[in-house]
């Protein structure tokens, strides 16, 4: 099956030069051995078939054999006409697939002239259609029903599948719940993208806008689907005049792609007009694993992969050895990194390349996330350098990010060039081809990237970013004056860029070496600093190499010699210091000049990492003797060294440790501080994260550094995910989970004190990993729960006869539902899982619905032989409940979005006021400062809360900017800061109401509802007959909100009600604390009624009393 894009742009063409700038409107050919399907028939679709289409008109409509609508828009059907005509002249008839609705529109709109080759074929959403060897199923998306034409023009997107599966959904803005096991089951998604909304800012980093449309997504929105539903790949197509050039928007889509996808695997592509996919040749070769690829016999250190004019090949390793102790290494001005290359990577504890251009960054990304099959492809292409090749390149665009790294390549190793563009063909000797050599490279240099991070970034970022006394920067910026037709500032505004580089420097509190030519006006520029003369052999347009002169500029004081200063200490005292046991150094003399300088820890055999000195201090005999612990001399050591001493120097440190001591060489007659010290070769590389942690019994997280906290944390991740897909693993489960939570208590501890900076993103982390970090943090405890689940049993009906088994899950109000099923009959299971929906009321979690729980609940496997309903109580159980809703559960209560209405209230009135709910006069603004100014510009009482929920701040009402600047100076509120929202509302006169009732799914339940008048804290509560106004201008207006989410469940509101209508404060899809006591004992038939609602059938409630009258007065006190 071969798929080719006809169109891939909006309604309203893009029409600019450049063959993939201009897209018409969306259409999609499938191809295969046995005819050819046309999904949507556009006005374009003569100019689509004459530039697009391999063959002929004629040999196109002979091919085809049927014509799949999306729906009745011009853009989707203005073809018809056009290809009746062309059917006509081949005396053929087609069936054309389309809605009965979109088969009114086109009988509406075409005479039956225009239709006489068509066959009125009706699809039917989910019915599949058998053709061509495929079977093509229509589905309903949301496109156009929120317009009021929406019932006339309702949208399909279509499943299409034989051997590989795809979804073609070229104009949606939202998935109903039904139709999205479709997207999950799909290998490749072509999805609606039709709003650019990103943005590249001044650092080379991306930024997601606001900018959308109604009825399509935005990039963003389109890149979230992808991260959900995680195909093996997606194209983004309905591109739009939002959109930059072709090549524009890839680099800005992919970079922003890499900055969120988390551990998403999904590649994501950009359609354009003339698109052609093999979809078995593209998919098959996804299956492999890269984790298969063995490494044995790598020994040769990886090298540079493509070249750079001017770059620093011949140069580097006498700029290596002359690299002072540092702990983050950073190239600003990457290029080909050949000094990154030739630096032993163990002496960096963080390593960091970076370069503004979109094509270099792109280079090294893909290198280090190579996998085998991609590295298949790329030995399959044609590597001999050719002429005719080289122009043909230049001149193409690739498809995918494979053929974008080829062209990079050939381009790059068979030219000339100035500044890094490829400026015309350059013939090469034999050994310069590509060949295994260059392939096998390829392999080490993974390998070399892997624990290095790569920016697409201006210099000017990565400098402020990465700055600190530990760091070291090497920068080889383009040279003035040598390659003026470059890319980049540099080239054009060398003098300004030099200064402006100059001025930064200064600042600099790190080291750097700066390589640049030698220039007079550089030399005076940068008379400030160190300056040395070096000899490089360098290549220059189409010439051989010749020696040139350049400059070395430096902050520091480069020697002759490596400058590799160490601090040496007698054994065993380098090694007590790397175990964490011997907290300071003693030394007879006061050693002023080596404070504060970074220096290697050594002693006659290892190196152990780096230590600064930090203060000294005279200490006596006495306080000698009460040091002893945190020194650890014995009095045979101090005799031996010192002999009857009155008085020495204690000194405090900082120590930042190797994951491994390394072997090293002393020179003879070695002192306390060492000049130059010597690795012994064998270490110059290190590619073994996994054996970070080599022993978890003996492992101690307070002796790794930071950056070994986060990696060893990652390795346990991945011991844990294979013990719980059934891998081998000499440790247990229990000693994985106890030294992650050493790894994740030592973090957070350090992180309290300012010492390391770290964040944790569960939503992008694998799921077992996932599932590892919430045991850790005390979150979510999955273990637990299972347990809570499969043995604590509440409640069981003594008859045990009901094949229907309930679980009542809630935080702490669920055992009256739970109580009055065990006594109705049914087998009856209750878990109390407080903590487990609010963790830590963290911002970020309440804020979106929990949404990083998503996919984790494994534990849902053992329902299978127990509970099939499965009732939620409270909020924040939304994707569980969705997902438990997937896998054929039973459900009642819970729906991500309804737990945002709760705990996000920006959100709420936002939706209400979609709704045409009235909420009450209020605005949303930021810190208390801007609290202060909207008290001042409302007259009388207002209430004050913060927009997203926290647990550990409350609503508070004041009358004066003085009055809300005390609360906000009390307790949580003092933590809060000026970055966050709180919703200020005037107070409104009228009583404070709740309104609930049961929702099926469909619609409201109105005989099961009511509102309640809520007095006082304590939430004394009265039960009266429901307010036709408030149920009107409420519930009602909810019904259809809830309808596209499939919600089924209790919906509750609160506000303030004035006798004639009511003004919304809160929303969410939970039981009311008042029914959680209430419901069960007011309706006879409450467990078959609920179980209805749980399976969808229509179960008459039997009320208690009357209706229609006050039925029961209760106090609940939460």
């Amino acid at each position: 099956m071969k798929l080719l894009f006809l169109g891939s742009g909006p309604t309203k063409p893009v029409v600019r030069p450049g063959a993939r700038n201009t897209r018409t409107n969306s259409s999609l050919l499938i191809e295969t051995d046995v005819g050819n399907l046309l999904i949507d028939c556009t006005p374009q679709i003569e100019l689509q078939v004459e530039r697009n289409y391999p063959g002929s008109r004629e040999d196109f409509v002979e091919k085809l054999k049927a014509v799949f609508i999306t729906h009745g828009h011009k853009d989707c059907i203005g073809g018809i006409p056009t290809l009746n005509s062309w059917l006509k002249e081949a005396d053929k008839v087609i069936n054309l697939y389309a809605s009965r609705q979109t088969w009114n529109v086109i009988r509406e709109k075409f005479s039956e002239q225009s239709l006489s080759q068509f066959n009125e074929a009706i699809a039917r959403c989910d019915v599949p259609i058998m053709i061509c060897g495929l079977k093509v199923v229509p589905f309903r998306v949301i496109h156009a029903e929120p317009f009021p034409t929406g019932r006339k023009f309702p949208t399909f997107a279509y499943f299409v599948t034989n051997a590989q599966s795809f979804v073609y959904a070229e104009d949606f803005e939202a998935i109903p719940k039904e139709s999205e096991k479709y997207f999950s089951r799909a290998d490749l998604l072509i999805i609606d993208a039709a709003i650019n909304n990103l943005k590249r800012k001044e650092d080379g980093s991306i930024e997601a806008t606001g900018r959308c449309i109604r009825g399509h997504n935005n990039v963003t929105q389109a890149l979230q689907v992808v991260k959900k539903y995680e195909p093996k790949a997606a194209i983004l197509t309905q591109l739009g005049h939002t959109f930059p050039t072709y090549r524009e928007s890839v680099n800005l889509v992919r970079d922003y792609w890499y900055q969120i996808k988390g551990d998403c695997e999904s590649e994501v592509h950009l359609s354009f007009d003339g698109m052609e996919v093999d979809l078995e040749r593209e998919l098959e070769l996804r299956e492999t694993s890269f984790l298969a690829m063995s490494f044995d016999g790598i020994v040769e250190n990886a090298h540079q992969f493509f070249g750079s004019p001017g770059g620093k090949l011949h140069l580097a390793s006498k700029i290596v050895e002359r690299i002072p102790p540092h702990r983050i290494y950073v190239e600003p001005f990457a290029g080909a990194a050949a000094v990154f290359f030739k630096k032993p990577e163990f002496v960096s504890e963080k390593e960091v390349l970076g370069d503004l251009d979109f094509d270099i960054a792109f280079a090294y990304r893909f290198v280090k996330n190579l996998t085998e099959e991609k590295l298949q492809r790329l030995k399959q292409f044609d590597w001999t350098p050719k002429k005719e090749k080289f122009e043909e390149l230049a001149a193409r665009q690739p498809k995918d990010d494979v053929e974008r790294f080829y062209r990079f390549i050939y381009l790059n190793r068979y030219s000339y060039g100035t500044g890094g563009v490829p400026k015309g063909f350059a013939q090469k000797s034999p050994n310069q081809w590509i060949g295994d050599a260059f392939f096998d490279n390829l392999l080490r240099v993974k390998e070399r990237l892997q624990n290095v991070t790569i920016r697409c970034a201006d210099y000017r970022q990565l400098l402020e970013e990465f700055d600190s006394e530990g760091t070291f920067f090497y920068l080889d910026p383009p040279y003035p004056e040598e390659w003026p037709l470059g890319k980049g500032s540099f080239y054009k505004n060398a003098e300004k860029e030099y200064e402006e580089l100059h001025d930064r420097l200064t600042k600099l509190r790190g080291k750097f070496i700066l390589s640049v030519n030698n220039l007079p006006w550089i030399r005076e520029l940068f008379s400030d600093f160190h300056i040395y003369r070096v000899i490089n052999l360098r290549t220059m347009q189409k010439g051989p190499k010749y020696e040139k002169q350049e400059l070395l500029i430096t902050n520091f004081e480069l020697d002759r010699k490596p400058m590799m200063e160490a601090l040496y200490l007698v054994k065993p005292h380098a090694e007590l210091i790397y175990k964490g046991e011997k907290k300071l150094i003693v030394k007879k003399r006061l050693f002023k000049n080596m404070l504060n300088r970074d220096l290697y820890l050594v002693d006659n055999e290892k190196c152990y990492g780096l230590i600064r000195l930090t203060k000294a201090y005279p200490i006596t005999r006495e306080e000698f003797e009460k040091l002893r612990a945190k020194h650890k001399i014995s009095d045979e050591e101090a005799k031996e060294w010192w002999g009857d001493f009155t008085k020495l120097y204690a000194y405090e440190f900082e120590f930042k440790p190797y994951k491994e001591p390394k072997p090293i060489k002393l020179p003879k007659g070695a002192q306390t501080f060492v000049k130059r010290i010597e690795f012994l070769r064998g270490f110059d590389i290190e590619f073994e994260p996994v054996e970070l942690i080599k022993d978890l019994h003996n492992y101690d997280p307070r002796k790794a550094t930071n950056e070994q906290l986060a990696d060893d944390f990652r390795i346990l991740c991945a011991w844990y995910a294979t013990k719980r897909r059934g891998g081998k693993l000499k440790y247990s489960l229990e000693d994985i989970i106890n030294v992650a939570r050493l790894v994740y208590k030592e973090i957070e501890r350090r992180k309290a004190r300012g010492e390391m900076k770290h964040e944790w993103h569960p939503e992008r982390m694998k799921p077992y990993a996932r599932e590892l970090f919430y045991i850790v943090s005390e979150g979510i405890n999955v273990p637990k729960i299972k347990e809570l689940i499969s043995k604590v049993v509440v409640l069981k009906g003594s008859e045990g006869e009901a094949e229907d088994k309930i679980l009542v899950v809630d935080t702490n109000l669920g055992l009256e539902h739970a109580l009055k099923f065990g006594r109705d009959g049914y087998e009856t299971y209750f878990a109390i899982v407080h903590g487990w929906a609010y963790p830590k009321m963290q911002d970020e979690i309440c804020g979106y619905g929990f949404s990083e729980i998503k996919k984790i609940w494994d534990w849902g496997e053992g329902l299978e032989k127990g509970a099939n309903i499965v009732i939620f109580t409270d909020s924040g159980f939304g994707h569980l409940a969705e997902w438990l809703r997937s896998k054929g559960y039973h459900v009642i209560g819970a729906e991500s979005r309804g737990d945002r209405l709760e705990l996000d209230r920006a959100y709420l009135r936002q939706v209400l006021s979609k709704l045409g709910i009235k909420a009450p006069p209020g605005k949303v603004v930021k810190g208390i400062s801007g609290v202060a100014r909207a008290i001042r510009q409302t007259s009388g009482k207002v209430y004050v809360k913060v927009s997203r929920v926290r647990g550990d701040v409350e609503t508070f009402s004041a009358s004066s900017p003085e009055e809300a600047e005390v609360m906000l100076s009390k307790g949580a509120f003092r933590v809060l800061g000026e970055d966050v929202e709180f919703i200020v509302e005037k107070a409104l006169d009228g009583i404070e109401i709740g309104v609930d009732a049961w929702f099926n799914g469909k619609e409201f339940v109105p005989v099961v509802a009511d509102t309640v008048e809520m007095k006082g804290s304590g939430n004394a509560t009265k039960f009266n007959s429901l307010e036709e106004s408030v149920w009107r201008d409420t519930l009602l207006k909810f019904e259809p909100w809830l309808k596209r989410r499939g919600y089924v469940g209790m919906f509750c509101l609160e506000g303030f009600y004035d006798g004639s209508q009511i003004y919304v404060t809160d929303a969410t899809p939970r039981f009311p604390y008042i029914c959680s006591y209430a419901y069960p004992r007011l309706l006879n038939n409450y467990s078959e009624f609920m179980i209805g609602l749980a399976k969808g059938e229509e179960v008459e409630p039997e009320i208690a009393a009357k209706y229609s009258v006050q039925i029961g007065v209760y106090t609940d006190d939460p």
